[in-house]
């Protein structure tokens, strides 16, 4: 586990972000998807212990009057960490304790939402924001490819539906060598729409790769592309923000 701040961000304000990686640095993420510019040995800090992170947290929310956001995220999925419920447990009681007035915001890809304990856990967050880029199984497969062929988008969906206010983060890329490769196209917008129509997301926020990617060929959407589909997600009632 990682602890990093503050950290300024765009979206969340003065933040704290927690890394909830193993000891081997590594990252642990049950999708590879093509546009992540985390690389397998991305992280090269100090990975604390949990009784250390905990010392640790407690000093940073303290001493940041400015604090808005705790956030768990980074170059893995938060919620494959073995304690993760203990976890969020554990900061909304430090939260309590101080008096807090940040919110606590998770990052996730939905995949272990079928697991009880962590769909309490992220209901029980601030903002539980899940990954949502592709409309149909075929691409889904080929850009997000998750390791095991178990994983769906159906299945994707149907987690992202057991939660109660969910948020959603889409990414939104094109690709000039490869158009197989991209997902900035017609029919996958208009699929995109119609799930989100579906699930009835508090909010989505778009964005789009700007670093660098494992895939050198994939380029960002321009600026008035992005803003028109957020525009055609607010005419169904669904409130959406272009971050990208």
């Amino acid at each position: 586990m990682d602890i990093q701040g503050s950290i300024y961000s765009r979206r969340f304000g003065t933040s704290i972000i927690i890394n909830l990686r193993d000891h081997k640095n590594e990252k642990n993420c049950t999708w590879r998807c093509i546009y992540c510019p985390w690389k397998k040995e991305s992280v090269k800090s100090d990975c604390l212990k949990l009784e250390e992170s905990l010392v640790k947290l407690r000093h940073l929310t303290q001493s940041q009057s400015d604090l808005k956001s705790v956030i768990l995220s980074g170059n893995s999925d938060p919620t494959n960490y073995h304690g993760f419920k203990d976890l969020v447990s554990e900061i909304l009681a430090i939260r309590k304790t101080q008096k807090g007035g940040w919110s606590l915001v998770c990052f996730t890809n939905g995949v272990a939402l079928d697991n009880e304990s962590v769909l309490n856990a992220c209901e029980s967050v601030d903002e539980i924001w899940v990954k949502l880029d592709c409309s149909n199984n075929a691409l889904f497969q080929k850009l997000n490819r998750p390791v095991t062929q178990s994983e769906s988008l159906k299945k994707q969906v149907e987690n992202i539906g057991k939660l109660h206010a969910p948020c959603i983060q889409t990414w939104l890329w094109r690709n000039q060598k490869d158009f197989e490769y991209q997902n900035w196209t017609p029919e996958n917008l208009k699929g995109l729409i119609d799930i989100y129509e579906q699930l009835k997301p508090t909010y989505v926020h778009l964005l789009t790769p700007k670093q660098e990617s494992l895939f050198s060929a994939i380029q960002p959407v321009g600026h008035e592309g992005m803003h028109g589909f957020a525009l055609r997600i607010e005419e169904r009632g669904i409130s959406a923000e272009v971050w990208g």
